[in-house]
């Protein structure tokens, strides 16, 4: 990972117009300024300076930023992946969770959620007659639905179910 970052950092400080200049009496000057760069905030007399070893005009501000667009390409942690993937994952389960709310339910659905709702209640001791009266009103509105859709149907539909 720091190798990665070494080397985009140097390939950026070279095209910026940064380079070693080897024929220069002060490199090791150069270099104690450079590495004191990462410690605080660099003198200004040191900056002019580096400008002058280097032959460029570059603010320290630009210096600074010169990597600012470029992507750094490394390898993703464990934690980072799991993110990645649990956040793929909710995003899946929202779009079946859609589906779901847009799936109309059929007749034959409907009357079979009703019966399991009166056979749940049946088992309940001590339960009230009124909820009873609700899966009376309940039954009653998918039959009429049930007998709504029937009569939607085509002609050949009816006699073939009753001959």
């Amino acid at each position: 990972m720091e190798k990665c970052h070494r080397n985009n950092n140097k390939k950026c400080f070279i095209k910026a117009g940064f380079s070693e200049n080897k024929t220069s009496s002060k490199t090791e000057e150069v270099d104690s300024i450079k590495h004191s760069i990462g410690e605080g905030e660099i003198i200004p007399k040191q900056w002019a300076s580096i400008q002058k070893d280097s032959n460029t005009n570059i603010s320290f501000e630009d210096f600074l930023d010169v990597d600012n667009e470029f992507q750094m390409c490394c390898t993703m942690t464990d934690r980072e992946i799991v993110a990645n993937i649990n956040a793929q994952i909710s995003d899946e389960e929202n779009k079946k969770l859609d589906q779901q709310e847009h799936e109309k339910i059929t007749v034959k659905e409907s009357e079979k959620a009703v019966e399991l709702l009166r056979s749940f209640l049946e088992s309940i001791e001590n339960i009230g007659t009124e909820s009873f009266g609700v899966i009376a009103t309940l039954e009653k509105t998918v039959q009429l639905q049930k007998d709504s859709v029937r009569r939607k149907t085509s002609i050949k539909d009816f006699f073939s179910q009753n001959y």
